[in-house]
């Protein structure tokens, strides 16, 4: 089957080669997101920024290993449905109100496109490392540049493909976003040592995902698809440093 979407062409199978379930559980279990809450330390004390539903307390039993001494905090704009399965949670805007956490609670912090909706970046990865434990990790997730070039969500609907989002400004709370190596030089200014930084693909899946999701008008899967075959998303896992310049100090 061929595909045709704004100036990008696509060569993907009539029919896909896996089950929906085979395909997501496929997805999320290469994912470097859930590879680190899967990862974390025994007993890992973790905030959830940009929480959302509350959803990611899911994978505490979903797939393997299962992840039940985890003890999880959230916090976002407004109270998710999944809140009261968190330890605690926080309701702000994180451009107007600091994280309320004490200093050094966590053993780890996960930020997935929250950062792209920020407009003083450094005061927040400045508040993210306030409430790390030394060594504490932090998986951060963003939006790359060449999304802002990418179809619309309205000119791919008038093509009968559904999506949640694929050009940046679908979302008109996105303000900015940073080509991976400013990403990381962001992260790292402010006091934090690198562990790992990429970009989100799987190659294996991403066209029996696209051929699913257009087949069964799942406007999941398709927007799963086209942000791997389209390297959508990057990543950046860091650990707090030890000390920090005064000179960095947030």
């Amino acid at each position: 089957m061929e595909l045709e979407i704004g100036d990008l062409r696509f060569s993907i199978p009539d029919e896909p080669g896996f089950s929906r379930e085979e395909l997501i559980h496929f997805y999320w279990n290469f994912h470097p997101r859930f590879r680190f809450f899967k990862t974390l330390s025994p007993n890992s004390k973790l905030l959830d920024i940009g929480a959302g539903e509350g959803n990611l307390v899911y994978w505490k039993t979903w797939s393997s290993p299962g992840r039940s001494d985890i003890e999880m905090y959230a916090l976002d704009l407004k109270r998710g449905t999944q809140f009261d399965s968190y330890k605690d949670f926080q309701i702000c805007n994180l451009d107007a109100e600091p994280i309320k956490f004490r200093d050094g609670l966590f053993d780890a912090v996960l930020m997935s496109h929250v950062l792209e909706h920020i407009k003083d970046e450094k005061r927040l990865i400045g508040q993210i490392r306030r409430v790390l434990k030394p060594g504490g990790a932090v998986y951060m997730e963003i939006p790359a540049p060449a999304t802002t070039a990418y179809p619309s969500r309205t000119s791919l609907a008038e093509k009968g493909i559904r999506v949640s989002i694929l050009n940046f400004f679908d979302d008109l709370t996105h303000l900015r976003t940073f080509g991976l190596e400013e990403f990381s030089a962001l992260v790292a200014g402010a006091g934090f040592g690198l562990i790992e930084t990429g970009v989100i693909r799987n190659s294996l899946i991403e066209d029996d995902m696209l051929s699913y999701g257009i087949k069964a008008n799942d406007q999941q899967m398709t927007t799963y698809a086209l942000w791997s075959k389209l390297k959508w998303a990057q990543y950046v896992i860091a650990e707090k440093n030890q000390t920090l310049r005064s000179a960095e100090a947030p």
